[in-house]
């Protein structure tokens, strides 16, 4: 098939309403192509949690099945969105002493720094779905945008962290899993969106993004290129 030689993804929507999927391939420079798209009418969420595995994984076999059909392509590993009350954002802060003997900031460093504010900053129930940088600071110096090389003595880093229930994202992986398919990524259905609809400039300045689909609403503030808020509400259309 010919358009197995180029690179695309599989990507899923469990909605309260329905699910969406869609297969697109990159064609370069930040463009996508949409290669195949379908929906289905779905009962078996409520307020973006799984309430039925069985017809959850049904329809979407059923919807994946049509993509199959409709272009050839069937990855068995796909992109997926997960919303609800449960998801939630933490601030966690990380540190550490520059190791190497130029004193200048590494990559290995900034892991480090990501590493230690990452063990701090999810409770045991709850998994991390995305750990976004928020500020880096050397030397009591905030405000850094990129310390790759600098001269510090300490390294520090402000991590957002979206994380879920443990649980109820093991649910959604596990109805993925019963059609066949794994989930290779989760991403926050307001991160999603915001890579759809916001431009940098938007995020530079602040701006509110607010996504109010059947069940939830899902809403994120950016300011300075930064997510700063973010909140799922359990009311919808």
């Amino acid at each position: 098939n010919m358009f197995r030689n180029k690179k695309n993804i599989t990507a899923v929507d469990i909605s309260n309403s329905k699910i969406r999927a869609c297969v697109a391939e990159d064609i370069g420079r930040g463009d996508i192509n949409v290669l195949a798209a379908e929906e289905a009418d779905l009962s078996a969420v409520k307020r973006s949690i799984v309430i039925d595995l069985g017809q959850t994984s049904s329809v979407l076999r059923s919807i994946l099945n049509r993509i199959k059909d409709d272009c050839g392509v069937d990855n068995r590993s796909i992109y997926l969105n997960v919303s609800g009350e449960h998801l939630d954002r933490t601030n966690s802060h990380g540190a550490v002493m520059v190791q190497n003997s130029k004193g200048q900031v590494t990559k290995r460093d900034i892991n480090n720094a990501i590493a230690s504010a990452y063990t701090q900053g999810v409770s045991l129930d709850r998994a991390p779905i995305h750990s976004l940088i928020c500020n880096y600071t050397i030397d009591e110096q905030d405000g850094v945008l990129d310390p790759i090389n600098m001269h510090a003595k300490k390294l520090e880093v402000d991590l957002s962290i979206i994380s879920g229930i443990s649980n109820c994202m093991k649910n959604l992986k596990k109805a993925v899993n019963q059609a066949g398919y794994e989930v290779k990524e989760l991403i926050a259905s307001a991160l999603a969106a915001s890579f759809s609809v916001l431009t940098d400039e938007e995020k530079r300045s602040g701006v509110v993004l607010i996504d109010s689909g059947a069940g939830v609403t899902d809403i994120a503030f950016f300011k300075n290129n930064y997510l700063r808020g973010f909140k799922v509400i359990p009311k919808g259309g």
